[in-house]
Order: structure tokens, then sequence, then C-alpha cells
């Protein structure tokens, strides 16, 4: 997800388009956007960590 945040954002940035639907749509990508995938990011970051250590727990556990 950050990789593809990451693309994306550099791909709006070096587009031609102008104007004020450029602008609008360039400031809700910074202040909203990349702000919400990048909480999805750690999100999904959180979950498998826990995940993992979890299934750690459940292995220990079972021995």
């Amino acid at each position: 997800i950050e990789q593809q945040r990451n693309t994306l954002n550099k791909v709006l940035h070096s587009t031609d388009w102008k104007g004020p639907d450029a602008d609008r749509f360039r400031n809700e990508w910074q202040s909203q956007h990349m702000t919400a995938l990048q909480k999805v990011a750690q999100a999904l970051d959180e979950a498998g960590k826990k995940a993992t250590k979890n299934a750690n727990e459940q292995e220990q556990a079972s021995h």
C-alpha cells in the first residue's frame, strides 16, 4: 500500500494537469487520501505483527 501510495503521489505531481480541479484534487490527495492510505498501511502492519505474535504464542502453548 505504501509503495502504491508513493507511486501515485509521484505520478500525480508529475502530470501537466492544471487548474482549480487539479489543485483541489491535489489538496484532497495530500490531506485526505494519502493520510487514509498511511493509516490503512499502519493498521495492516499492526494486525500482521499481532497475528504473528498470536501464532507464536499458540505454537509455544502446544509444545
